[in-house]
């Protein structure tokens, strides 16, 4: 009960400050603190994701109803958005809508791994080194290497490197520096141990609710 609670109640906030998000800050983030501001749903949501029930999983229906829904959301949602905003040539408007499906993306996925009997550390990792990516610049690097241009000896578009290496403009160099960097980021993410905790089978008792639930029988009829 108490664990259900707890997930939309982090729900609930993702929801409120995504939309404070998308109406407040700029595509073309400014300051440090509006990226991090931009962040906080994300980091909500990513509660809300590893906190959800193992009892709400063990419902026949609900991981195919979360894989439609997650799939509904995408093609009568975000596409015909993106569609109608690349008809209208208004490339601020598609680009906001690309910065919510990219998160979208990510927490449908990890939905999926929690749902799939993930522990709620699990869906932290994977949640958080999917970010890491998200934010290391490889879209930047790769949507010029897909066009077959060459890459700039300046970065000034991408202001999401910039802002965060105190207002310079990354070279070309550094660019991959900090790419790279957010690699290792994410792969210590993924593989490295937590301190001062044994790794066990499904490590995830949040709390007593999610512990109970664990003991109880798993499975369902198909």
């Amino acid at each position: 009960m108490k664990q259900g609670i707890a997930t939309l109640g982090f729900g609930a906030a993702a929801a409120v400050t995504a939309y404070a998000v998308h109406h407040w800050v700029a595509n073309d983030v400014e300051t440090l603190t509006s990226l991090l501001f931009a962040l906080v749903p994300f980091v909500l949501a990513t509660e809300a994701v590893a906190r959800v029930p193992r009892a709400w999983a063990r419902a026949r229906w609900m991981a195919p109803l979360m894989v439609t829904g997650v799939f509904l959301a995408v093609m009568g949602g975000f596409a015909p958005l993106m569609f109608g905003a690349f008809v209208d040539e208004d490339f601020d408007r598609f680009y906001s809508i690309m910065r919510m499906l990219v998160p979208f993306v990510i927490l449908g996925l990890v939905f999926a791994l929690r749902l799939g009997g993930a522990a709620g550390a699990t869906v932290r990792r994977a949640s958080y080194a999917a970010l890491l990516v998200m934010l290391s610049g490889i879209e930047d690097l790769m949507f010029q290497v897909w066009r077959g241009n060459d890459i700039p000896d300046r970065w000034e578009w991408a202001e999401h490197i910039t802002v965060r290496l105190g207002g310079h403009v990354a070279s070309q160099n550094e660019a991959f520096a900090f790419i790279a960097a957010h690699f290792v980021l994410a792969a210590v993410v993924i593989f490295a141990p937590v301190p001062g905790r044994r790794s066990k089978p499904a490590d995830d008792a949040d709390d007593a609710d999610d512990a109970a639930d664990d003991r109880a029988p798993t499975a369902v009829p198909s």
